[in-house]
């Protein structure tokens, strides 16, 4: 276990990343009298660039820079020898990457820095047996991504995501297994190698995962049936008077996107991960931390005897 508390942020390939390395120091807060609160109840999340305060937490946080996060997976990519580019990805620059040893990568902040997001899309890629692009009708193709996440609010541990970036549509898609590992909480040192190690493992699952989607995409499913899964699995909710223990506004938002795809399983994962990347947020609500918890979803979807037994 390694206790990056005190290391320096740095860059790779010459990539400078101000944005991502300024530090986070936790200090006592003080109420409007100036008198200071017990730190045993709760203390301050303060930047040091701005010397606000981003967030609160308890006696035993220990702050896991953004940077810290970031770095090691970075050295994971440019230790196999992958060229890193701070880009953001489009269909074009995203079919020239396919197949080269590339990187790009993107950062996104919430909640004035105390939550960061950073996405690695890879040239490695996959294109399922049976899977066709809706547009061109020719292979679907799907670059393997990586996302690094970090908090300092504590609603989020340390951890990575990993999943692919459709070419066709942009959907990014969230994997059966979603997260490569949990590797650290704040309130104790993480481990970098046991990190690398989960990259190592989700890489090497690829095939695997080509084959689920290639079994998806020669299954065929009605619509009838996805409505079923969908109000039992990620439409669900809590039943409030009169009221459906489902969402019908989403189970009917998901069917109409499920007629535009092929009329299989792997049709119904592309509505809803359409959903996942692209509906539109709700007022005032912050789209990265949507599209975390969207993932989330997708991701308990997965995991369900339901879903599990489409193509079972």
């Amino acid at each position: 276990m390694l206790d990056l508390t005190n290391a320096a942020p740095r860059a790779v390939n010459n990539l400078v990343r101000p944005d991502k390395a300024f530090k986070v120091f936790a200090a006592p807060l003080y109420d409007h009298a100036g008198h200071k609160i017990d730190e045993r109840v709760v203390r301050g999340v303060y930047r040091d660039d701005t010397n606000e305060v981003i967030a609160t937490c308890g006696a035993a946080f220990k702050p896991v820079q953004h940077y810290q996060a970031l770095d090691p997976v970075l050295d994971y990519f440019e230790g196999a020898g992958y060229a890193i580019e701070e880009r953001k990805p489009t269909r074009h620059g995203l079919y020239d990457l396919a197949g080269k040893k590339g990187v790009f990568l993107t950062t996104g902040f919430a909640k004035n820095g105390a939550v960061m997001r950073t996405d690695i899309i890879t040239g490695d890629f996959i294109q399922p047996t049976g899977s066709t692009g809706y547009l061109d009708k020719g292979p679907d193709t799907m670059l393997f991504k990586i996302s690094v996440l970090n908090s300092h609010d504590g609603s989020l541990a340390v951890h990575i995501n990993t999943s692919y970036e459709r070419l066709i549509c942009m959907n990014g898609m969230t994997r059966p297994s979603f997260k490569a590992g949990v590797y650290g909480k704040h309130t104790q040192n993480f481990s970098i190698e046991a990190m690398k190690r989960q990259i190592d493992n989700a890489l090497s699952a690829m095939e695997a995962d080509a084959d689920t989607f290639g079994l998806w995409a020669t299954t065929r499913l009605s619509q009838d049936k996805a409505a079923e899964v969908l109000k039992k699995t990620i439409a669900k909710q809590k039943a409030r008077g009169q009221e459906p223990s489902f969402s019908e506004r989403f189970v009917t938002a998901i069917l109409d996107r499920f007629a535009r795809e092929d009329q299989t399983v792997w049709g119904l994962y592309q509505a809803v991960t359409w959903w996942q990347t692209h509906a539109e947020t709700k007022a005032n609500s912050n789209a990265l931390t949507t599209l975390i918890n969207r993932e989330n979803r997708v991701a308990q979807m997965l995991r369900t005897e339901e879903w599990k037994a489409l193509a079972a």
